[in-house]
């Protein structure tokens, strides 16, 4: 399900999906979107009264934050996991060229999905919120496509959804991403003039979840076992997971 904000760009709901037994995630507990720093008030009245957000994880670097700070909202505990990325902030990315398509091109993201998975502490408190059902959540970063697309991933796997579902969804969502977009990325390209930025910027492809996955097998030899070595999460616990988070 896709909400309409004001203010907060690439929000989805995560339920709905069909786990390997036939079971669905549920919807209201687990949501994704791009940066949150410019919601309106009623933005933040449907986050909190409607949806009744309990905990936020913000994956953008210091950088990011410090440019355009999370928001503080009043019940809603907000967690920082900085995922390695590019010290980029927003006005570098509006205003370099250079950096810009460094950021956005195939390679460097493919790259990001293969190294940021199978051997990351960033994704640690996403996994230590939904242990505590500290729910429903929120994660969030600058785009909501990459780091957040890991994060998103990473719980499908837990929830047991078949790879297949999770890339075709990943796709849709993707390309609802690249439709929606914002003011200020329609700016950046406007400025930078750059055809290649544009392209790579809506570059979609399903080969950027596969490589991961495959990362995680070549790493662990199956999904028990990276889910037990990373997170000490056993088949005992994984299976309390989806009963609480499955339908």
């Amino acid at each position: 399900m896709t909400y309409q904000f004001e203010g907060i760009y690439n929000f989805h709901d995560l339920g709905g999906l069909k786990s390997s037994d036939g079971r669905n995630v549920k919807k209201g507990l687990l949501f994704q979107s791009g940066d949150i720093s410019n919601a309106t008030v009623q933005d933040i009245y449907y986050l909190k009264e409607v949806l009744g957000i309990k905990t936020i994880i913000d994956y953008r670097n210091e950088y990011e934050q410090n440019e355009k700070p999370s928001l503080k909202i009043q019940g809603v505990h907000t967690i920082h996991s900085h995922v390695s990325m590019p010290t980029l902030t927003l006005t570098e990315l509006l205003q370099d060229y250079e950096a810009s398509t460094h950021y956005f091109e195939a390679q460097n993201r493919m790259r990001i999905y293969r190294e940021h998975l199978a051997k990351n502490n960033s994704y640690r408190p996403l996994i230590e919120v939904i242990r505590l059902k500290q729910v429903p959540l929120l994660q969030h970063c600058m785009l909501g496509r990459n780091r957040t697309g890991i994060g998103v991933f990473l719980l499908y796997l837990l929830l047991d959804v078949p790879l297949k579902t999770i890339v075709q969804t990943f796709l849709e969502r993707q390309k609802n991403a690249i439709e929606q977009m914002p003011e200020w990325l329609k700016v950046m390209i406007r400025n930078l003039q750059g055809q290649k930025l544009e392209t790579d910027m809506n570059y979609v492809n399903g080969d950027f979840l596969l490589v991961a996955y495959d990362e995680i097998l070549n790493e662990f030899d199956t999904i028990e076992n990276f889910f037990l070595k990373q997170f000490q999460i056993d088949k005992t616990e994984r299976k309390a997971i989806q009963d609480f988070y499955l339908e």
